[in-house]
């Protein structure tokens, strides 16, 4: 966030514990609410973009489509929303309370098709850390009548980045 906030955005996190909560806003200079993905209210806010790096590696494969939908009541129409997910089929249990679930691009398209969700971009790309990792990233959009990628990409750059439009970064959920 701090990165964001440097750069003339006004980003928000999001972290649903309170410790972790306080220790960002103190390294960023940026508000953070604490919540829960799947009972926090998104619909009284109004955002041009959510960053859900690695925000929602824990969350079950059964509850994903109603808290992913319930995140993105947030965005303004026509914002954007990127998310990056571990890809694979086998979860990978860390201890009892912590799993890291795994996912199928297929899977992932019929969920944001359901949500109305465009892809406006994909990457799928191997980790820096563990190179057995596979990080799938997508840019979704609103679902709109898209012309071109170059046009949605000037689109955003003018309207969103240039305009430093509120950000909202949201972290963390198990």
């Amino acid at each position: 966030m701090r990165w964001l906030k440097d750069r003339g955005f006004r980003p928000t996190g999001f972290e649903r514990s309170e410790g972790l909560a306080a220790l960002a806003r103190v390294h960023s200079g940026c508000p953070v609410l604490k919540g829960d993905f799947e009972v926090y209210d998104f619909s009284g806010m109004d955002v041009d973009a959510i960053l859900l790096v690695a925000a929602l590696v824990h969350v079950p494969h059964d509850r994903f489509s109603k808290i992913l939908s319930n995140i993105v009541q947030a965005l303004k129409p026509g914002g954007y929303a990127l998310i990056t997910l571990k890809e694979g089929q086998q979860n990978t249990e860390v201890s009892a309370d912590r799993i890291f679930y795994r996912w199928r691009d297929e899977y992932l398209r019929k969920v944001f098709l359901k949500l109305k969700l465009t892809v406006v971009d994909f990457s799928g790309q191997v980790s820096k850390i563990r190179e057995k990792d596979v990080w799938l990233g997508y840019v979704l959009g609103q679902q709109l009548i898209i012309k071109t990628w170059p046009q949605v990409f000037h689109n955003f750059c003018v309207t969103k980045l240039i305009s430093r439009s509120a950000l909202i970064w949201m972290t963390g959920l198990r």
